[in-house]
């Protein structure tokens, strides 16, 4: 039966966000930075790590390991197995933390950060060090990573941009405009 078939192979389409200055008629061409490397190997975890303790797809192995070398997130880890709550564990490895402070200071928080579907959505835990941003901003980061919002801008002239992070294609563009000025 297949022998008398005409097979088209599955393709993809990939049209890039376009943006056009009226004035000048350049085009500028957005697309999602597929290359683009995680957050969390810019900086040594010890100094600033995240961990993803709790996801839909737990059991198919999509989280992140924990990091051996991080404190706070070590502390968090022990008290969320022992007591299996996220809240409880936050208060308690905050309360560790002033009881037995690393040699520089620490923070830590934990959220729920979501994608675009139902089922896009993680629960992290992130800790760094002073000096090293705020838990939140690798929180944020690592969600723009996570969930595809990292772009890559290429001008009319061929000149590109790329690790964007923002939330939108016009976000990229701002960002992009700022940065090649």
């Amino acid at each position: 039966m297949t022998a008398n078939l005409i097979h088209t192979p599955a393709h993809t389409i990939d049209v890039p966000d376009t943006f056009t200055d009226p004035l000048s008629g350049a085009a500028y061409e957005v697309r999602q930075d597929t290359d683009a490397e995680s957050p969390l190997s810019w900086v040594e975890s010890e100094h600033a790590g995240l961990w993803v303790f709790n996801e839909p797809r737990m059991s198919a192995g999509n989280t992140r390991e924990l990091p051996s070398d991080n404190v706070a997130l070590l502390a968090f880890a022990h008290f969320y197995d022992r007591y299996g709550m996220s809240d409880r564990a936050l208060r308690m490895t905050r309360r560790y933390l002033e009881l037995f402070p690393p040699r520089i200071p620490m923070t830590i928080a934990e959220a729920t950060v979501r994608g675009y579907s139902q089922g896009d959505w993680l629960e992290v835990v992130a800790a760094t060090e002073q000096g090293y941003g705020t838990p939140e901003d690798l929180i944020e980061t690592y969600r723009q990573w996570a969930f595809g919002d990292v772009w890559a801008v290429t001008g009319p002239d061929g000149d590109s941009l790329s690790g964007i992070y923002a939330d939108d294609p016009e976000a990229a563009m701002v960002t992009y405009c700022q940065e090649m000025e």
